[in-house]
């Protein structure tokens, strides 16, 4: 694994993980099927923040905040296509539109979003005026808009993907608006609020805000969709844990759970329910695999059980956590837990126990 893992991709069609690797310039694939390194470092641009897969060529799309432009990968021969292509002055994430094949850019220094032409690779738009510091930017499947997160004016700019004009200048938000993930079930966009530890609600339909913002733990940053159970899963990247949230009552369903140090992302393998989350403190990604594992012994590629973090009363939640060496400058940790969907009046785990070997801090995180 490389230095400073921040953002997460999966490709559902080669089952490939991708993570960006902000301070090495890297990006590392990790085989979904194993979960162990297939490619420890494919370069690309200084500063490597968001991705994107884009399902219709199956590039990979990687946005390079130091050097202002986007790295499109080959995945099947791990190199780039073609020079880098040249966006906005600090681009943060990327978002793939699947109705009309096109890629929107977040770029965070010059408040705009910039427009690609997946089948191109082409600038289509190069500026679409958007709130102060745009840090993230999530498709709507069920209306075709974009919601572009303005982490300095604490708002959410809409896009019609249709137009590629703006038609909701500013939904008002929380603090320190990072990331946000679409909840396809319910048509609604959670949005993580850093500086508020908590996330707020919009709804696709309206574009407004529904009920009150969720607590959550300190430092939110990356959010996930599992569509194959409805939740919700928060990178609290000051409290090093995972928040569970149940995307259709808007709650949260389950204790923390402990990951590395400075979790910034989620992704979820919609193919198992795999979530993979980088710890960026301590140069790792956390594996969490689905329920049906418990008794089977663990994940493919995975080492021996470190540490027995919690196991519910029912049986109905468990955590185990296994490092996961690769003889890189870092680790993976698999680990294993229920994802069965509880109601608010269901029994919650147990009290997460610390763990007899204590992982490698690494490094601080630094806030980038």
């Amino acid at each position: 694994m490389g230095t400073g893992p921040l953002c997460v991709a999966i490709d559902g069609s080669t089952g490939s993980v991708f993570v960006a690797n902000a301070q090495s310039n890297s990006v590392t694939e990790i085989n979904a099927a194993t979960n162990t390194v297939s490619v420890p470092a494919i370069p690309v641009g200084s500063g490597p923040r968001g991705l994107a897969v884009d399902s219709s060529n199956g590039y990979l799309y990687v946005v390079n905040f130091d050097t202002d432009n986007v790295t499109v990968l080959n995945v099947m021969i791990d190199k780039a296509v073609g020079p880098a292509i040249p966006v906005g002055t600090g681009p943060m994430a990327i978002a793939f539109d699947s109705s009309n094949g096109y890629l929107y850019v977040a770029n965070e220094r010059s408040d705009n979003v910039t427009v690609l032409n997946g089948a191109t690779n082409k600038v289509v738009v190069p500026s679409i005026t958007v709130g102060t510091d745009p840090a993230g930017v999530t498709f709507d499947s069920a209306n075709g808009d974009l919601y572009v997160t303005n982490l300095g004016s604490k708002n959410v700019t809409v896009i019609d993907g249709a137009t590629n004009k703006v038609v909701v200048p500013s939904i008002p938000v929380g603090v320190g608006d990072e990331y946000s993930a679409f909840d396809s079930a319910n048509d609604t966009i959670f949005v993580t609020n850093f500086g508020s530890s908590n996330v707020t609600v919009i709804s696709g339909a309206t574009n407004k805000v529904v009920g009150p913002a969720i607590p959550v733990g300190t430092g939110p940053r990356g959010i996930g969709y599992d569509s194959l159970n409805g939740n919700l899963y928060v990178a609290d990247w000051s409290a090093a844990t995972l928040t569970v949230m149940d995307g259709a009552i808007r709650k949260v369903v389950d204790n923390p759970i402990p990951v590395g140090t400075g979790p910034f992302a989620v992704a979820v393998d919609p193919s198992n329910g795999y979530l993979y989350v980088p710890d960026q403190g301590s140069n790792n990604v956390t594996v969490i695999a689905p329920s049906y594992l418990i008794g089977s012994g663990p994940p493919s590629g995975s080492g021996s059980t470190s540490a027995l973090f919690g196991l519910s009363n029912s049986g109905a939640y468990a955590l185990v956590a296994l490092l996961v060496a690769w003889g890189l400058a870092g680790t993976v940790a698999a680990a294993v837990f229920s994802r069965q969907r509880r109601g608010p009046g269901a029994l919650r785990p147990a009290s997460p126990a610390p763990p007899s070997t204590p992982p490698s801090a690494g490094p601080p995180p630094g806030s980038t």
